[in-house]
């Protein structure tokens, strides 16, 4: 088991400082044995955790075990703003929110639209709109697939567009435009997309859909820093994604879940324990930017927690449908049914907020509920929903790794990892209103 950890670490883990991986003339055999060796330490970490929910999965892991919460009882996000809806004005209108940045004066700059015609709006901290920005083309300003959007420690936005792909848009804080960054090459791929607090913004990007090691490039005021491999993490979980395919897959599994601090690190966790290990970087000598290296200490902030039950309605409901999507997808899914776990790994998500705090999906049981059933326009077989829905809740900790408490999250918008920004005690949720309409919702935290 030791071996085949220290072999994943040696390929997947090594930070690549400034070196783009990946190429070389044996690139198809080296490929061929990464996924190999991925899917192995997959499988033998799997076991592991089980076996032992809460080993160390490392001899040089600093473990932190959390108490008792700071605030005991699971308090609620109270709904202050809407953004869209039914009968609003046309700028209030989305078709689809992809992206969404809060900035620190509570402005928020909306993504929306479609993967192939989107644009970019400003909203005020009361949801008043503010502006359109700039225009599609491809002069000083423009964009043709805006993307996300991070903010400066100076207060300016940068824009990622996936089509601009060697170039991003700098703008003021009112939306104007101010400046572009050109690079002579271009970063393709993942959308992650961000800056952290000391002005770096981290680039995530791939060669293409067939390349397994996603990179991040970290670049200051427009000059590339470095080049850094992502975490072990995305990799496998785009691998797992790849191999499923095509196939009929089982909810309740577990897998790597991984997500970026704006104090510039990432966490990773295996969702079969409730153990998120932060690999905060450590200054190189002469250095203004930290880089966490393979061997160096990993903080892993931990809970013991009881497994959440499935029952066997739902397991059989849940094959049920697993059955009925098959045999409606004209065979574009294949395989068995598969059987339902009897318990959910502990953790469902990951997620910073823009004050540097985590938040942890928690499992939670599933209830029965009604949901509206499905009309077929073209007199084909529908799958109609799943009568049975999970609570969102997340437990909170300090970037030290103190345990605030939990925070239940409203069933419409579904508040889930990625698709909210939290900054203290302001949470923002995009997602659908029981109208199924795009929205956008601001809340408030009462912790008392």
């Amino acid at each position: 088991m030791r071996s085949v950890k220290r072999r994943m670490a040696r390929f997947c883990c090594r930070p690549g400082l400034g070196r783009l991986a990946g190429s070389g003339r044996s690139g198809v055999t080296s490929r061929m044995r990464k996924r190999a060796l991925l899917v192995t330490a997959l499988a033998a970490l799997a076991a592991t955790a089980f076996a032992n929910p809460l080993l160390s999965q490392r001899s040089d892991t600093v473990v932190r075990m959390s108490g008792a919460p700071v605030n005991p009882r699971v308090v609620r996000l109270i709904p202050e703003v809407t953004i869209g809806g039914l009968d609003v004005p046309p700028a209030y209108q989305f078709r689809a929110i992809q992206n969404f940045t809060v900035a620190r004066d509570g402005a928020v700059w909306v993504v929306h639209g479609s993967l192939l015609s989107s644009e970019v709006d400003i909203f005020d901290s009361d949801g008043k709109h503010a502006r359109r920005l700039a225009r599609q083309g491809s002069g000083p300003g423009e964009y043709r697939r805006p993307r996300r959007v991070a903010q400066l420690p100076d207060g300016r936005m940068v824009l990622r567009d996936l089509l601009h792909i060697n170039r991003f848009n700098v703008y003021t804080p009112a939306g104007s435009y101010d400046t572009t960054w050109t690079f002579t090459r271009g970063f393709a791929g993942p959308v992650n997309f961000d800056a952290d607090t000391a002005g770096v913004v981290w680039v995530g990007y791939s060669h293409s859909m067939n390349d397994m090691e996603f990179k991040v490039a970290r670049m200051l005021n427009g000059v590339l820093i470095d080049t850094l491999l992502m975490p072990t993490a995305s990799r496998v979980s785009f691998e797992e994604m790849r191999q499923g395919a095509g196939r009929v897959g089982a909810p309740f599994q577990p897998g790597w879940r991984y997500a970026w601090s704006p104090f510039g690190y990432y966490a990773t966790a295996w969702t079969a324990n409730y153990a998120v290990d932060l690999r905060i970087p450590v200054l190189l000598p002469g250095s203004r930017f930290g880089v966490w290296r393979e061997g160096d200490v990993v903080r892993s902030i931990r809970r013991r927690v009881e497994p959440v039950p499935v029952s066997n309605e739902e397991r059989n409901d849940r094959r049920a449908r697993l059955a009925e999507t098959r045999d409606a997808s004209q065979g574009r899914l294949t395989g068995s049914i598969p059987d339902i776990p009897r318990t959910k790994p502990p953790i469902a998500g990951l997620q910073f907020g823009d004050d540097g705090r985590l938040w942890v999906r928690v499992a939670t049981p599933s209830e029965r509920f009604t949901p509206e059933r499905v009309q077929s326009a073209d007199g084909q077989p529908v799958v109609q929903p799943l009568a049975w829905r999970e609570p969102v809740v997340f437990d909170v900790f300090e970037p030290d790794g103190r345990y605030i408490g939990r925070v239940g999250a409203p069933a419409y918008p579904v508040c889930s990892s990625g698709s909210m920004r939290v900054r203290g005690e302001v949470v923002w949720c995009s997602g659908r209103d029981d109208d199924d309409i795009p929205v956008l919702r601001r809340y408030r935290i009462e912790w008392r």
